[in-house]
């Protein structure tokens, strides 16, 4: 399943970077 694997990948992504964003 590399959907799977690159889904995740990106929530993983998206939420560094809203973590980033909202320090």
């Amino acid at each position: 399943p590399l959907d799977l694997a690159k889904m995740k990948v990106t929530l993983r992504s998206a939420q560094y970077y809203w973590s980033q964003q909202y320090d």
